[in-house]
C-alpha cells in the first residue's frame, strides 16, 4: 500500500491522537506500507513520520523508546557503559534518528530509555528513579502524568 505525509496524518488523527496528547511511538516504519518515491533514505522516511507526527500532536509530547539495554549488557569481565549522547539503541532505526536530533531529550536509564520532544519533557524526564519499570520509573511516572492530566 503506497501512503503519503497527508496519510500518516489522517490515520494518526482518525485513531484519536490530538494535539496537546502525550503519545508512545514504538515502530518498526518498514511495516507500513510502500512511502513517496521522493523517501529514498531511512532518514528521509524518519523526518516524514516525525513531521507527520509533530504536525498533529502540535504542542504535546511525542515519546519514543530508545532502549540500549546496555546495563543489561555488562559481564562480571566487561562493564559496558551507558552514555546519555552516544550510546545507540537496540531497537532499530527510528529510536536511532530520534537521538540524532536536538529536539529531543533522553532519559538517563542504561535499560530502557526513552526520548521525548515537547512541552512536558522535562517534568517526564526529571526525578526518576533507578527502576526501568518499578515505583519512580518513566514509565509509573507516564501513569501519573496520564492520570493528572485527564
Amino acid at each position: 500500500m503506497n501512503y503519503n505525509k497527508n496519510d500518516i496524518i489522517q490515520s494518526l488523527v482518525s485513531s484519536g491522537i490530538r494535539s496537546g496528547d502525550s503519545v508512545f511511538f514504538t515502530t518498526s516504519l518498514g511495516m507500513v506500507g510502500i512511502p513517496p518515491k521522493e523517501i529514498n533514505s531511512s532518514e528521509k522516511l524518519n523526518t516524514l513520520f516525525i513531521d507527520a507526527i509533530s504536525e498533529v500532536i502540535k504542542d504535546g509530547n511525542i515519546i519514543v523508546p530508545t532502549y540500549s539495554y546496555t546495563f543489561g549488557a555488562s559481564t562480571a569481565t566487561e562493564l559496558k557503559i551507558f552514555d546519555l549522547k552516544k550510546t545507540k539503541s537496540e531497537i532499530g532505526p527510528f529510536p536511532n534518528y530520534v537521538l540524532s536530533r536536538s529536539d529531543f531529550i533522553r532519559s538517563a536509564d542504561p535499560f530502557v530509555s526513552v526520548a521525548c520532544k515537547g512541552k512536558d519533557c522535562n517534568i517526564l524526564l526529571s526525578g526518576l528513579s533507578n527502576s526501568s519499570y518499578g515505583k519512580g520509573s518513566f514509565f509509573s511516572k507516564m501513569v501519573f502524568f496520564k492520570k493528572q492530566n485527564l
